[in-house]
């Protein structure tokens, strides 16, 4: 059995404890840079503000940890060409993510897969072209 390290970063520091806790969490911090300076991270998921996107993807590559970046890479282009060059010179990884769970065509997807509708899943591509806003339950 392989173990995985997790340590996770937030702004919303009063949730720490409870949320640790219940998600088996064993060390948390405040602060980004902690999760990224920290040897025994192997990969980060930077889903902060946009603004930070660029200069957490470059501090990431530096310390050779792979990257799955919530969309936007960066507010502006030239930013975004500093972090994926980041990534290609560390030969780190670098993903982008586009959180879609809510909509129809994923969550069927899903299903069918939870089901045993379909086959051993290898690889899906979906696309999405915004069909419906996310339920009202999201946004409370």
């Amino acid at each position: 059995m392989q173990t995985i390290k997790i340590s996770t970063q937030n702004n919303f520091s009063s949730t720490y404890p409870a949320a640790a806790k219940q998600y088996n969490i064993p060390r948390f911090s405040a602060e980004a840079m902690d999760v990224i300076n920290d040897p025994e991270v192997d990969a980060v998921w930077i889903c902060s503000p946009s603004s930070f996107h660029a200069e957490q993807i470059k501090a990431a590559a530096a310390n050779g940890k792979h990257v799955f970046c919530e969309k936007p890479l960066a507010t502006d282009l030239g930013e975004t060409v500093e972090a994926i060059n980041a990534c290609n010179e560390a030969g780190v990884k670098l993903m982008t993510g586009l959180q879609r769970r809510f909509d129809f065509n994923f969550q069927r997807v899903q299903e069918a897969i939870a089901n045993k509708e379909v086959g051993k899943a290898i690889q899906i591509k979906l696309c999405s072209r915004d069909p419906a806003p996310p339920p009202a339950s999201y946004v409370e």
